[in-house]
């Protein structure tokens, strides 16, 4: 497995595609209708000059997140790692609102009392997401979530050339051309993830 999530992580909730969002990649490319031709043209280029098959680079964006970045209303696509914001942000005001056991089994406390699977939906995802930001702080919150299509977890933004996980958020929601860049720059600041993908 590629070290791109927390080890026993599942793929991120998805929602459709918003439609006629985003243009189909150039025919005979293979790569997701999700991505753009530029987004194509990134991942093209990195794989010619990489000794890579294209083809296992987006395998690892369609595990990780179906392909897609962005959610239907535009949102940044992302999962909460309830045990990474205990790492970060462990105070009296997250375990309150938080608890987990485990990646697959984890809840907050949603304002009107309830407690709610993180996992259960991106709906889910963004209202504990909000919640984190709320009692953690922004670069706490974005230190614990995966993002975009890569699903690149926030305490990786120094090896993407961010000051903080918070930037790094900004970042991938203005769209997912700018996922792409920061997934070939992690790929390429990884010898273990680049060894995989050349070795197939």
């Amino acid at each position: 497995e590629l070290p791109v999530t927390p080890a026993g992580s599942a793929p991120v909730a998805t929602r459709a595609a918003a439609p006629g969002g985003r243009a189909a990649a150039p025919a005979g490319t293979g790569f997701d209708p999700q991505f753009d031709g530029l987004t194509d043209r990134q991942i093209t280029a990195f794989a010619a000059e990489n000794d890579i098959d294209p083809a296992l680079m987006q395998a690892v964006l369609n595990v990780e997140s179906g392909g897609q970045g962005m959610n239907a209303d535009d949102s940044l696509k992302i999962r909460l790692e309830v045990a990474q914001l205990f790492i970060y942000a462990d105070t009296p005001e997250v375990r309150e609102r938080f608890r987990s056991n485990g990646n697959y089994d984890e809840q907050y406390l949603s304002d009107d009392g309830e407690w709610k699977d993180v996992h259960g939906s991106q709906a889910n995802e963004q209202e504990a997401y909000a919640l984190a930001v709320e009692v953690a702080g922004k670069d706490a919150a974005s230190t614990a979530i995966s993002m975009g299509a890569p699903q690149i977890m926030g305490f990786h933004a120094p090896k993407l050339g961010y000051e903080s996980a918070g930037a790094m958020y900004d970042a991938f929601a203005t769209g997912q051309d700018t996922q792409i860049a920061g997934f070939l720059n992690f790929v390429g600041a990884n010898a273990t993830m680049m060894d995989a993908l050349q070795t197939g």
